[in-house]
């Protein structure tokens, strides 16, 4: 079987059984991995196939991460996988730890006092209500473009996520002034089936959109840091942990199914060990 036709075979299952964001991240993936291998066949396969490729990839591009080749690896084995029931063993490259990138207070601030100023209008009001709901939630943004009016609890400050990534449903919860623009965008709009929508074409808003909302964003407020929608459930995820928040309650609010995804944000971030640093080391000179 040509590695091009078990690709594309592969690719129909995760369409039917995956979210559209994992299905875009692993066609993008497989386009790359189809003009390496093309029309090998996939029996033939095998850890020397895979040293080779890791040459081609870092050739082609010098400055690839050992976390991307990973990525690229861990689909080639699943595609073999899923046609043939065969794995073929490849031991992970060594990946650098880094921090999980969030947001900074400061950044928040401005954008939060930006919107609210121009909440009258209403793309900015159903704006400002999603990056409080991502804020609050740790919400993935297409996991938020769906959510409908009926899956908010407004009595428990609930929401039911029915689409998610993982197709597992879930519970999260958002805090009383999210709640207060909340039924405002709602009662705003006249809303009655998907909150967060696109007020020329009536349609469900898109991935895309809101990437280009926060590309102006990121230019009009001039703000010094990147301000994509996954760094937001990022700076949640970190807040959890560093207010005291239980590791598998983070876990299951996430949406994660291995709770090793989740201990990433058990890093402390920057600005807390500042303050630590220097509440530490002025309380030793205070007593020297």
């Amino acid at each position: 079987m040509q590695f091009i036709e078990a690709a594309r075979d592969f690719l129909a299952y995760i369409e039917m059984t995956r979210s559209n964001g994992t299905y875009r991240y692993q066609k993008s993936k497989i386009n790359v991995l189809e003009i390496y291998f093309d029309n090998e066949d996939i029996n033939t396969i095998d850890k020397k196939n895979l040293v080779k490729f890791i040459s081609f990839m870092r050739k082609r591009n010098p400055k690839i991460t050992n976390a991307t080749l990973n990525k690229y690896i861990g689909i080639i084995r699943r595609i073999i996988r899923y046609n043939i029931d065969k794995d073929v063993k490849f031991e992970k490259l060594p990946e650098d730890k880094r921090i999980v990138p969030t947001l900074k207070q400061r950044t928040i601030n401005r954008i939060f006092g930006y919107y609210q100023g121009n909440s009258s209008r209403p793309e900015m009001l159903r704006n400002y209500v999603l990056f409080r709901l991502l804020l609050d939630t740790g919400l993935r943004i297409n996991e938020a473009l769906h959510l409908r009016i009926r899956d908010i609890d407004f009595e428990t400050s609930t929401i039911h996520v029915k689409v998610t990534k993982t197709k597992m449903e879930r519970y999260v919860f958002f805090t009383k002034t999210t709640k207060q623009f909340l039924k405002k965008l709602i009662s705003s709009k006249d809303i009655s089936d998907y909150i967060f929508i696109n007020y020329q074409t009536k349609g469900i808003l898109k991935v895309d959109n809101i990437e280009k909302v926060v590309y102006r964003l990121e230019k009009r407020l001039k703000l010094d840091e990147k301000i994509k929608p996954h760094k937001w459930r990022h700076t949640f995820a970190t807040r959890f942990i560093k207010n005291g928040g239980n590791l598998e309650a983070l876990r299951l609010i996430m949406g994660h199914t291995n709770l090793k995804t989740t201990q990433i944000y058990l890093h402390v971030d920057n600005e807390h060990l500042h303050k630590e640093y220097f509440r530490v080391n002025n309380l030793a000179l205070d007593t020297a």
